[in-house]
């Protein structure tokens, strides 16, 4: 390759080897003629059989984008919609189970307050059955000792006088000698 870089080289350097490149004998206007008949040819060949598929496909294309445009921004309003959607039942249930935990400590405090009520009740009810068991108690301990007493009296009384006392005036003594007693 080098060999014919060199020729060409000295061929030039000769002024010679040939005829110039203006020397170049061109049929004029009829080349310039064929040259457009075949350029206007290929254009009307490139219309019909690459031109027109060529736009179609790329209008099918444009088509095909702006579809999937369309569907990935409406996919993503639904989207957005669905999350918002979930977004208000998360909160509603936030606030459903607070109201259920609000409800539940109510309950709690009316539940607790209630059986305390009753326990009190209850104990009450206790001390005042206590109080009067101890009150019957007291009265019947203090009827005892008042017949002792009156018995004691009476036979001290009987034996002092020297006489006994019939049951009657025995029994009458007694009632009035507790009447005096359960008064003081």
């Amino acid at each position: 390759m080098t060999e014919s870089v060199t020729q060409f080289s000295i061929l030039i350097a000769e002024g010679g080897g040939g005829e110039s490149p203006s020397a170049i004998d061109i049929p004029g206007a009829d080349l310039v003629i064929v040259t457009i008949i075949v350029f206007i040819g290929l254009l009307l060949v490139l219309g019909k059989f690459a031109w027109k598929p060529i736009m179609t496909a790329l209008d099918q294309r444009e088509q095909g984008i702006a579809d999937d445009i369309e569907a990935a921004r409406q996919a993503n309003e639904k989207a957005q919609t669905m999350l918002q959607q979930y977004e208000a039942k998360i909160e509603h249930a936030h606030e459903e189970a607070n109201q259920l935990i609000a409800q539940a400590k109510a309950d709690a405090a009316t539940v607790r307050q209630k059986i305390l009520d009753e326990a009190n009740a209850e104990a009450q009810r206790q001390r005042e059955r206590a109080t009067a068991e101890i009150q019957a108690a007291k009265d019947e301990a203090a009827r005892a000792l008042a017949e002792k007493s009156v018995d004691s009296a009476v036979s001290l009384a009987g034996n002092l006088i020297g006489r006994e006392l019939d049951r009657n005036s025995h029994q009458q003594l007694i009632e009035q000698s507790l009447q005096q007693f359960s008064n003081n």
